[in-house]
């Protein structure tokens, strides 16, 4: 009865979807207009490799982190040399150049409907470039990214 859904940035897109279905329509059941909130994991570079080579070391980590915990997301995942920012990253994290970040964030709105995203660009374990490296992504997300997504 909760209010809104916030997406487990770990779940897939297929995944995220089963979610998102099921959570509208226990909240219509209540009389609840549904929000979604996408949480995702990104990073915008100038270049795809830039974004790849500044992020992916840190974001593979983090998937290892959740795989190593037991997290559902990665269940069907037998070996840590599974867990890889190319062979998971594809589809959660909103990743690469501005025009690739755009078209990945549209994707994800068009599929869940999202009302609002959430980005993030570091994780809980110190897994993440430097703050100013982070500075530089927020930037640029908003100077090329969110002018395009509107």
């Amino acid at each position: 009865m909760g209010d809104a859904f916030v997406v487990d940035p770990s779940a897939n897109l297929e995944t995220s979807m089963e979610f998102i279905d099921s959570y509208r329509k226990e909240a219509i059941s209540f009389n609840r207009e549904p929000q979604v909130v996408v949480m995702r994991d990104s990073w915008v570079g100038r270049t795809a490799q830039e974004a790849v080579n500044d992020y992916g070391p840190a974001l593979g980590k983090a998937y290892q982190y959740y795989w190593k915990k037991g997290l559902k997301a990665y269940q069907g995942i037998k070996s840590e040399n599974e867990v890889s920012l190319a062979s998971l990253g594809k589809n959660r994290a909103i990743l690469g150049s501005p025009e690739d970040c755009i078209k990945e964030y549209r994707r994800w709105h068009d599929a869940t409907g999202a009302d609002y995203f959430i980005l993030r660009m570091r994780h809980a374990h110190g897994y993440g470039p430097s703050h100013d490296k982070i500075m530089e992504s927020i930037k640029l997300f908003g100077e090329s990214v969110i002018p395009n997504c509107t």
